[in-house]
């Protein structure tokens, strides 16, 4: 939305420095936000408001619905990586005993389960998103390349700071969901990690047996697929 505006108030800028650069000039700018063909003249100022006010109406809706979309799955994310953070410190929390282990032996079957409960929501989210996911990145990658040639060709100020926004954004939409993957993929491996740092040696060897099943499904960490192109993370952001 940030970008929205600023892209919106360096157009509006844009063009009320041409009409008082030209104020004695007949000529009536009627530049749009969007290039788009109209059936109508546009030499009207009420008519060109008009249509300034439906585009501004249009970006706004828009962006909007895209941005329920990521922030549902931003939040989805976080929610997984926050949970896997608790399975992490319920499993250091465990204090295995060999002469009372029902007690423990129960604490930890009731986390194996919300642990593989948790790794099915993350293959939910992967089923559900992971061609929302491709096709953000992809448009983001392209959008940047070219928003990069053309600030890069120069151009007014004005029009670079309107591309800027765009830029900006994009680059930043892109950061925001390859960090919460790298989060959401060193919280997962967390749990391998607390599994084999607590007393599981003090257990009997049903509850080991139970470590390691944990500590062997922990090393292939829960991810954000984007549809088999590439795993959501920092390092593929390097590479966008």
């Amino acid at each position: 939305m940030a970008a929205l505006a600023g892209y919106i108030f360096a157009f509006t800028a844009e063009n009320i420095v041409k009409h008082y650069k030209y104020e004695n000039s007949t000529t009536f700018y009627t530049d749009l936000i969007y290039p788009v063909w109209y059936p109508f003249e546009l030499s009207n100022k009420w008519i060109y408001g008009l249509v300034i006010a439906q585009q501004i109406h249009i970006s706004i809706v828009g962006t909007v619905s895209t941005l329920y979309i990521e922030l549902l799955l931003m939040s989805m994310v976080m929610l997984c990586s926050t949970y896997f953070s608790i399975i992490s410190k319920e499993i250091l929390q465990l204090k295995p005993n060999r002469n009372q282990m029902n007690k423990e032996k129960l604490k930890l079957i009731k986390i194996i389960k919300y642990h593989t409960e948790m790794l099915n929501l993350t293959e939910t989210i992967n089923n559900t998103f992971s061609m929302a996911v491709l096709f953000n990145f992809l448009a983001s990658s392209i959008i940047i390349c070219f928003i990069g040639f053309q600030v890069a060709c120069g151009a007014e100020i004005l029009e670079i700071l309107r591309r800027m926004w765009f830029l900006l954004y994009e680059i930043v939409r892109v950061y925001i969901i390859s960090y919460l993957g790298e989060e959401l993929i060193q919280s997962s491996e967390g749990v391998s990690k607390s599994a084999y740092e607590h007393f599981w040696f003090n257990g009997d060897i049903i509850y080991q047996k139970c470590i390691l099943f944990i500590i062997t499904r922990s090393q292939k960490p829960a991810i954000i697929n984007a549809n088999g192109f590439a795993v959501v993370s920092l390092k593929t952001f390097t590479k966008v």
